[in-house]
């Protein structure tokens, strides 16, 4: 039987080190791997290294691949999937262990279900079920390997994937040839070599599978007694290799490839051997026998092969008479069994070892020789009658027709549901007409409706505008006036404020009763004077005319200008400053720094200090001033630059405030498309921050 079919793949050992490294290698890369994703790259390293490794027994490639998965953090059920395919594969394969193997492919079923719709889930779905037709056939359950088998092909065909099928023709290939039926295994071993031939992934498994399924359309035609055809195909599946090798030695798993293409090789070439000793070519024959098991008694290629040979090439010596070596032949295959048992190998070991005996005119150890080979014989024959019994035809006729009719069960219960849906559906639109037949009446009523009140509200707004429009006119028309006037009165105001200083100051003339009310005059005039120039200022336009304004200068005159007004309530104004220049209306920058110092020294307390400095910002720079004086309330936070009469508060020495400063200060910043805001804490101060765009020169 060819070596994929028959036998495990035989890959050297490596060693252990090398195991711990890929392993460190492997969960160091998965670190970083938080969520259920599948890890293809980690499992494909994981199954190489316990590939390379698993000469080294079961025990070691079980604790290797445990180890390996659970270094992978979050692993998806596919991946497990996959754990479980190689293991159950594995004991197939190289352990021949048939339990294990159908235990790993219970577990494959179990963790991928057949109701999963990912192709790749499918694939490998279709492929625990061959892989559980497998052991169970091995169990002599032929029944339930064919029906494996079947739902196999199934899930196959559901990916549609061609390349795929020859899995399930290699399964339904090797039944046939276990029931002799060779023609019908001749037809598809030949159709899984066409789809190994065709398929462009899988280079090194495409290559295995060809010269494994030629090697077995050999054994067909031999078994039929057409040797030609057979020797011509022992030569066809060993030109392949030859032809094909070279390309497989170069890679990087060189070792363990090079060790399976030398025993495919020496499984073929015993094969060949035995149909070559049909034809009665002996002096052949035994060349051909003793290079395969030259090849494949070394270690880590197909010990049960060779083991095979060995009893042919007994078989051959004793038919030619010579016993001395039969002997010695048997003798080294005896050793081989002890060894490694294989009960193919012991079975035609007790053959030709009966005949040796007989040969050699030792009857009674002939007659135990023989009597050991029937029991063996009679317990092959009993594992094998149920399959003679089957006619694989028959069988999947009867598979293939309880899955329709299981099909056509689903179909009719699938056929009731969408009925009921179907019918809730119907009722459900047939209320949904009346409803909406009935809303239609209603709604040509509320159109109507609407209409009216639309042009209710057309009208409405209209007026609005109008309304609108005058107010602002009325509003541009009352700030006109209230400056005309401020300015008319700002002159005599003044010229009053100046009397009263000048009177002030002749004192020979003025007595003590008349310089009260005379201070009183001044204070009063100089509070109307203050207001009428807060009225000047409102409604800065956005079009202020500008110019290039060394803002530190500005400040510092501001500072310089009000330190008498400081000291009179023994205040400390600190000043730091950076050189920078903005485009600015000067008197207007001047002003909202006046305001805000003029503030924070109204509202401090004697004996504290003002700070004020400068920060830049990119290509802005921000201005702050600092007071420790009585803070702003809560309260005053959305009101504290509007208008509002609620914000006027009294100084710290009973200065009066007109509560207009700051809503001038906030058009003035705005208009120069800058910022202003504060930060204050009652009782403890107040900062006030202004931010403004510098000249290209200075960002």
């Amino acid at each position: 039987m060819g070596i994929l079919t028959k036998y495990g793949l035989k890959i050297a050992c490596r060693t252990y080190a090398v195991a711990l490294a890929w392993l460190f290698v492997i969960a160091c890369s998965t670190q970083s791997t938080t969520d259920h994703k599948e890890h293809a790259a980690q499992v494909r390293s994981i199954v190489a290294i316990a590939d390379s490794l698993k000469s080294n027994g079961p025990a070691w490639v079980e604790h290797f691949i445990d180890s390996a998965f659970r270094s992978i953090p979050n692993t998806s059920a596919f991946d497990i999937a996959k754990k479980y395919h190689y293991l159950a594969s594995y004991y197939y394969d190289r352990q021949r262990d048939v339990a294990k193997s159908g235990a790993y492919a219970d577990s494959m079923l179990l963790t991928i279900t057949d109701s999963t719709q990912v192709p790749e889930h499918i694939k490998l779905y279709a492929n625990a079920l061959l892989v559980k037709g497998d052991a169970v056939k091995s169990e002599g359950r032929y029944n339930d390997a064919i029906s494996y088998f079947y739902r196999g092909k199934l899930f196959m065909q559901m990916t549609k994937d061609t390349c795929s099928f020859y899995e399930y023709d290699a399964r339904l290939s090797m039944l046939y040839y276990d029931l002799g039926r060779y023609k019908e295994a001749i037809r598809h071993y030949k159709e899984t070599l066409d789809a190994a031939l065709h398929c462009p992934e899988n280079l090194f498994t495409r290559f295995a599978q060809a010269q494994a399924q030629l090697d077995n359309i050999a054994l067909c035609y031999s078994n039929m007694k057409q040797y030609d055809s057979a020797l011509y195909y022992y030569d066809s599946a060993l030109h392949y290799i030859d032809k094909h090798k070279q390309q497989y030695l170069n890679s990087a798993d060189r070792t363990s490839r090079q060790a399976f293409i030398e025993t495919a090789i020496g499984v073929i070439t015993s094969n060949k051997g035995q149909t070559l000793l049909d034809t009665g070519d002996s002096s052949t024959t035994e060349q051909v026998f003793r290079e395969s098991i030259r090849i494949n008694a070394q270690q880590g290629h197909d010990l049960a092969d060779a083991q095979n040979t060995m009893s042919s090439l007994a078989s051959l010596l004793l038919g030619q008479h010579r016993y001395k070596e039969a002997g010695e032949q048997l003798q080294q295959l005896r050793q081989s069994l002890d060894q490694s048992p294989s009960t193919a190998a012991e079975y035609d070991y007790r053959k030709v070892k009966w005949k040796y005996y007989e040969a050699l005119g030792q009857p009674e150890l002939a007659y135990a020789t023989l009597k050991s080979f029937l029991q063996l014989k009679d317990s092959l024959n009993k594992a094998s009658e149920p399959l003679h019994s089957i006619n694989i035809q028959d069988e999947f006729t009867n598979i293939s027709q309880h899955y329709e009719l299981a099909l056509l069960k689903k179909q009719s219960e699938l056929k009731t549901v969408y009925l009921s849906i179907a019918f809730v559906v119907f009722v459900m639109t047939l209320l949904i007409i009346l409803l909406i037949l009935k809303n239609v009446r209603k709604s040509r009523q509320y159109v109507q409706e609407l209409g009216k009140l639309n042009a209710f509200v057309t009208k409405q707004n209209n007026h609005l505008k109008k309304n609108l429009s005058a107010l602002k006119q009325s509003q541009q028309e009352n700030s006109r006036m209230t400056r005309v006037v401020a300015h008319d009165l700002r002159n005599p105001v003044g010229g009053m404020v100046a009397m009263t200083e000048y009177l002030e100051e002749q004192h020979p003339l003025i007595n003590k009763d008349s310089k009260e009310p005379l201070q009183l005059m001044e204070a009063a005039g100089g509070r109307a004077l203050n207001l009428i120039n807060e009225l000047l200022h409102l409604n800065i336009p956005a079009d202020t005319l500008k110019e290039p304004v060394e803002l530190d200068t500005t400040l510092k005159y501001c500072v310089d200008i009000l330190r008498p007004k400081s000291k009179e309530k023994e205040l400390q104004l600190e000043l730091h400053l950076i050189p920078v220049t903005v485009m600015a209306n000067r008197e207007k920058l001047w002003r909202v720094f006046s305001n805000l110092i003029t503030n924070a020294i109204k509202f401090s307390p004697s004996g504290s200090t003002i700070t004020i400095s400068m920060q830049k910002e990119g290509a802005t720079v921000l201005v702050l001033v600092k007071d420790q004086g009585i803070g702003i309330p809560e309260s005053f936070r959305d009101k504290i630059f509007s208008f509002s009469p609620e914000v006027k508060r009294t100084g710290s020495s009973g200065e009066a405030s007109f509560g207009l400063g700051l809503s001038i200060a906030k058009q003035i910043v705005e208009a120069h498309k800058g910022d202003i805001w504060y930060e204050s804490t009652e009782g403890m101060g107040t900062v006030f921050y202004v931010r403004l765009k510098v000249t290209e020169a200075n960002a």
